[in-house]
């Protein structure tokens, strides 16, 4: 009887049609078709196969990874829709975007010049008039004479995991950071840089949806140098515009969201009092 026991046993252990979960993603495979199997299953792990990435990805996420972060997939510029004919990998994209402002003006120039020449001079007009009515950010602050290592833009659809891979190795020694556009972050991404990058003096985070008056708070506590401050379309309070001027006493220029139910008059002197250089 024992005999039989470990025979049956043993039979389990060693029978290739023995059904058992496949490990990566739980269904039901015959040993026999478990080989098979993984040359399909969806959530078995690959190495993304660009050159230089060295990424693990279930395969059912790789064309993602590849299509949206793999930092050496080859991606067009950004300014492509304007001219730009520049490809490159994505963690060159960055270096590309910062030397290149001068041809991308003259790629938009150009589309601008087309647009114009085939309007009608009352629709040039009307929206050259809406266009000086809006909230635009000056000039000066957008040009600052700072040296290419003191400058960053992080690019659009980002995210946390790589965040830290593009940023340069000095980048607690940037006095210019962009995140523009960069919904993808998280508020403890975003934080985290601001802790880290205390000599900032220009820095976008229009658009950031995620952050809110937490990390403007550290931002106010950690970037005493800020001149130039961008927070339109994000979800932040009263309260923000209050600690960003209440610290930061350089502050030139402070874009911030419509928020509702303020700024009262008060505030507006209190904001006014304490950042006497803000335009």
């Amino acid at each position: 009887m024992r005999n039989r026991e470990d025979m049956n046993q043993l039979h389990s252990r060693l029978c290739n049609q023995k059904v058992d979960p496949c490990p990566h993603c739980g269904v039901n495979v015959a040993r026999s078709s478990l080989k098979d199997h993984l040359t399909r299953c969806e959530r078995y792990p690959i190495l993304c196969n660009h050159q230089g990435c060295d990424e693990v990805i279930p395969r059912n996420k790789l064309e993602a990874h590849q299509k949206n972060s793999c930092l050496f997939t080859v991606i067009p510029c950004e300014w492509s829709e304007f001219g730009c004919n520049h490809t490159t990998k994505r963690h060159d994209m960055p270096e590309h975007l910062n030397s290149s402002n001068t041809e991308h003006l003259y790629c938009v120039k150009n589309v601008l010049s087309r647009i114009l020449s085939i309007l009608p001079q009352d629709d040039v007009k009307r929206v050259f008039s809406d266009l000086n009515k809006a909230q635009v950010v000056p000039q000066q602050y957008q040009n600052q004479n700072l040296a290419p290592n003191e400058q960053f833009r992080v690019l659009e659809g980002t995210t946390d995991e790589r965040l830290f891979q593009v940023l340069p190795p000095n980048h607690h020694q940037l006095k210019k950071l962009d995140l523009d556009s960069c919904r993808k972050l998280t508020e403890t991404s975003i934080t985290r840089i601001i802790q880290n990058c205390t000599q900032l003096q220009y820095l976008s985070l229009r658009r950031c949806r995620q952050i809110t008056d937490n990390s403007v708070t550290q931002l106010a506590q950690n970037c005493a140098q800020i001149t130039f401050l961008d927070l339109r379309y994000t979800g932040i309070t009263i309260d923000s515009i209050r600690h960003i001027t209440q610290h930061c006493k350089k502050l030139k220029v402070l874009l911030f969201p419509h928020i509702q139910n303020g700024p009262t008059d008060n505030v507006v002197i209190e904001t006014v009092s304490n950042c006497l250089e803000l335009n």
